[in-house]
């Protein structure tokens, strides 16, 4: 654990935070329980899977499902995952089976089942309280994804927009960051430049922006710490990602090469494990402009520790703070104000 880190905390919950992914990174899995504690829902979470241990089961079996098991499975047994997509049922992951709803059987009194689908939980929710299932059985993640998601590099009340923002989102995905931003200060962003590499979120980026009126502008390439070409494994969501197996290749670029000169105020970064090179690519911007910054610092276990030793030597007045938005070991965010 860096003192100097330590000491460039902004408030209590953000040494806690720093202190206990420290200690997850280090192996310390007990000590995603401190986190999660912190986050809306947390305590609910955690009390609903330790009241029913042994009957838990997780309704989606896609990307946050899997996440929440490999997050939890240390300490909690899941008997299955539940789905309404016949093409999953059947088979299984890391060992547990991918079930339908009806397979539950005789189990069904006392399953308790959390829902992992951020699009169609209330539905989900409708269909379980049908078929029978009381309210105590039923734990709705999908609820609070998405107020998660909507906080999410913005709910922090010491980070202060102002008019003329100059946004960057580096890892843009389809725009939901960049969208959330102007639903919540729209008329205070000048303009917005969005960063995405995967051929496949294009589109739903231009989609989703084709009737915005802020100024904004997409550049089709990775961000890094210069410009090169790298492996990249498009997956088309949020994990696709710079990764030496990946059978695409993508050109990169660092924002000093691609923004300096235009005085960007906040940026972001969730560029699935390629922060800490993307932040050594905007070293210039970072010392003459000193913006605002919210960087994804879960992917990779030395980023904790990494990122922010590397921020305080290109901007030693930097104060940190640090958020979490999930319920699992997803998502947690460094400020840099």
């Amino acid at each position: 654990m860096n003192p100097r880190v330590l000491g460039a905390m902004g408030d209590d919950i953000s040494r806690e935070m720093y202190q206990k992914r420290v200690a997850y990174g280090n192996g310390e899995q007990e000590a995603i329980e401190s986190i999660v504690n912190l986050v809306w829902g947390g305590v609910e979470l955690l009390t609903f899977m330790q009241k029913n241990q042994g009957y838990l089961y997780v309704f989606g079996a896609g990307m946050i499902g899997q996440d929440l098991v490999e997050t939890w499975d240390w300490k909690y047994a899941f008997q299955g995952f539940i789905d309404n997509d016949k093409e999953k049922q059947g088979k299984s992951i890391k060992g547990i089976p991918i079930m339908a709803l009806e397979e539950l059987g005789e189990k069904r009194e006392k399953a308790a089942i959390i829902i992992m689908n951020k699009f169609y939980h209330q539905e989900i929710a409708e269909q379980l309280e049908k078929e029978g299932f009381c309210k105590e059985q039923i734990f709705n993640f999908g609820e609070l994804y998405r107020k998660l998601n909507k906080a999410q590099y913005f709910d922090l009340k010491e980070l202060e927009i102002v008019d003329g923002e100059m946004f960057v989102d580096c890892g843009v995905l389809d725009g939901e960051t960049s969208l959330n931003l102007l639903e919540k200060y729209g008329n205070k962003i000048k303009k917005i430049w969005m960063f995405e590499p995967d051929k496949k979120n294009i589109p739903k980026v231009k989609n989703n922006f084709k009737d915005q009126k802020v100024e904004y502008e997409i550049i089709e390439k990775g961000v890094w710490s210069s410009v090169t070409t790298l492996k990249f494994q498009s997956l088309g969501n949020g994990c696709s990602g710079i990764d030496g197996r990946g059978e695409e290749k993508i050109e990169t670029i660092s924002l000093d090469e691609a923004l300096y000169g235009c005085g960007p105020t906040f940026i972001k970064m969730d560029i699935e494990g390629a922060e800490l090179e993307a932040i050594k690519g905007a070293e210039m911007i970072i010392r003459k402009y000193q913006p605002k910054l919210a960087i994804s610092i879960y992917h990779k276990l030395e980023d904790i520790e990494e990122i922010p030793k590397l921020l305080l030597e290109y901007n030693p007045s930097y104060k940190f703070y640090i958020r979490h938005y999930s319920l699992m070991s997803s998502e947690t965010i460094l400020y840099a104000l």
